[in-house]
């Protein structure tokens, strides 16, 4: 379970009806939340990795607070924003005095062992359980960043461009 408070709040109230539907019409399997807020450090450390050497990439890793990956996970771009010039709407905006994210990655998941006995299981590689969040997602009122044209970031929904940063104001 991650942090909603990291979250905007519309973006936290979209994405639990967004797991909720999934969950209802994909039993077992659930959406689990795989990122919501990054600092600067940990955007600039995904944007490295793919691109980079895998010694440069974990050292980002480590400045970032994050667990180094291996040769396999640093075989693929995860990213287009790099952090600094094309900022990712997971880096946040200021919301109430604080720093919320527009953004969350999510996962299909799966317990093999059945719910609460094991780690729940996540293949990156389906792209078919990937492509099911997409339809949900806009239904709920998010954008899927599966349908991207220039890079396809099937993990990713995120808040339309016209919802305000800040919270709405009473009449």
């Amino acid at each position: 379970m991650k942090d909603w408070s990291a979250a905007h709040p519309l973006l936290a109230e979209r994405v639990q009806a967004l797991q909720a539907m999934y969950a209802r019409r994909y039993a077992p399997e659930t959406l689990v939340v795989t990122s919501i807020l990054r600092s600067d450090a940990q955007q600039i450390a995904l944007f490295a990795q793919g691109r980079q050497s895998l010694a440069q990439v974990n050292v980002l890793r480590a400045a970032a607070g994050m667990t180094p990956i291996d040769v396999k996970a640093n075989a693929h771009r995860v990213t287009n924003c790099d952090g600094v010039h094309n900022r990712s709407r997971h880096q946040g905006v200021l919301y109430e005095g604080r720093m919320v994210s527009r953004a969350v990655d999510l996962a299909p998941s799966w317990d093999a062992d059945g719910p609460g006995t094991g780690k729940p299981i996540i293949d990156w590689n389906d792209r078919g359980r990937f492509n099911r969040i997409g339809p949900l997602a806009e239904s709920v009122g998010l954008m899927w960043g599966g349908n991207w044209i220039s890079f396809q970031d099937l993990p990713h929904v995120e808040l339309p461009a016209d919802v305000p940063n800040t919270a709405a104001v009473a009449a």
